[in-house]
């Protein structure tokens, strides 16, 4: 069911780039390497963090594991992270100046939430609904 965002965000990419003379297969393979960063960091990274968190507040008690531990604490990281490689990597694919990488990435991130939240949320509570 995620495999359907992925072609979405390369339309959006494609849009975003329009003037850049690249295929859409193009736009379709940078998307594929988001996404796939993207789930690496959630099976990985994001356990790792909360991990590090709890061993940090065990030392020092910060009282900051319980914090990262929860929906509001785990959001900080995962945005700051979708954020920081897709930045960096329309930066490097792209080869455009920083201040227009850096508007690209807020319009593009903007655009997979609306995706992820009015098509795929919608998709996936009726798919889930009905086979019950």
């Amino acid at each position: 069911m995620f495999f359907f965002i992925i072609p979405l965000f390369a339309a959006v990419l494609k849009l975003f780039y329009l003037l850049s003379h690249r295929y859409y297969v193009e736009h379709l393979i940078y998307s594929i390497h988001f996404h796939s960063f993207f789930l690496i960091f959630l099976t990985l990274g994001l356990p790792l963090l909360i991990f590090l968190m709890g061993l940090l507040d065990l030392v020092l008690e910060t009282k900051i594991g319980p914090f990262f531990g929860r929906d509001p604490g785990i959001l900080f990281p995962l945005v700051a992270g979708m954020v920081l490689y897709n930045l960096l990597a329309l930066k490097r694919v792209y080869h455009q100046p920083w201040i227009v990488t850096g508007i690209k990435t807020a319009g593009l991130l903007l655009c997979e939430l609306a995706i992820v939240t009015f098509i795929y949320r919608p998709i996936l509570f009726f798919l889930t609904f009905y086979t019950l």
